[in-house]
């Protein structure tokens, strides 16, 4: 998403001010206005008085919603952030603040911000990670899945096992036999037990994937092209669209 220099310096000026608690703002009509976070827990949290929202959008120009992330939190949305990000309908984005309270570039996500290409994205978990990796190759093809909204470390959570499993059918896939996997169906891929990844046959024996690593932001993490045949024994469906 592209926004004037001036509206993202207030708001890294802003994030950096009120660090270490959560920063918050609406950018609207062109500029970014700083809001009081009521959240009863500030530095974990935030929440802007909901009239201003409602106002901002009943003006037509409510542009995204802006907080902070500062450190130790990682720079990658919450379960909370992105189901009230999907909720607003509103593009969001997040402000990654350092120990020493030096305020990064935001990232963007939700609502109709640009879709990254698909081989030169960084690993972010729920922005650009494995499912969105699968959303974004589809939408291409003129085909859009919903998100959902998830916590890093989901797949270790015992009220949410199997994310892929539980959703897949309503996303409209239906599993095939592998014997019949072809470019442009899903696979879905157990890691110690759990179906946690996933990747898309590209071309006939390569799938496109995007790996994780051990944090939820990594952008030394990028989407790969591997041999099929080496995630064989870690493959439990092939899915198509129906």
């Amino acid at each position: 998403m592209t926004l004037p220099h001036s509206i993202i310096a207030a708001a890294r000026a802003d994030a950096a001010s009120r660090s270490p608690l959560e920063s918050c703002g609406l950018v609207v009509a062109g500029q970014y206005r700083p809001c009081e976070n009521i959240a009863g827990s500030p530095r974990t949290s935030f929440r802007v008085e909901p009239s201003l929202v409602l106002e901002a959008r009943r003006s037509g120009r409510l542009e995204a919603i802006i907080h902070s992330h500062p450190h130790p939190y990682p720079a990658a949305p919450s379960r909370a952030d992105m189901a009230a990000q999907m909720a607003s309908d509103a593009p969001w984005g997040i402000v990654p603040v350092s120990a020493t309270d030096e305020a990064g570039e935001p990232f963007w996500w939700g609502a109709d911000t640009p879709r990254p290409p698909l081989m030169d994205r960084p690993y972010r978990h729920g922005v650009t990670d494995c499912f969105s990796l699968g959303r974004d190759y589809y939408h291409a093809r003129g085909i859009d899945l919903p998100d959902y909204p998830r916590a890093w470390g989901w797949w270790h959570e015992d009220e949410h096992p199997d994310l892929y499993l539980r959703h897949f059918s309503a996303a409209g896939f239906i599993a095939i036999d592998p014997a019949l996997a072809a470019p442009g169906d899903g696979v879905l891929i157990a890691i110690h037990g759990v179906v946690c990844h996933a990747g898309v046959i590209v071309e006939p024996g390569v799938l496109l994937h995007h790996p994780a690593g051990d944090r939820p932001y990594d952008p030394a993490r990028r989407p790969r092209r591997d041999p099929l045949a080496r995630w064989l024994p870690h493959i439990r469906h092939v899915l198509r669209h129906a």
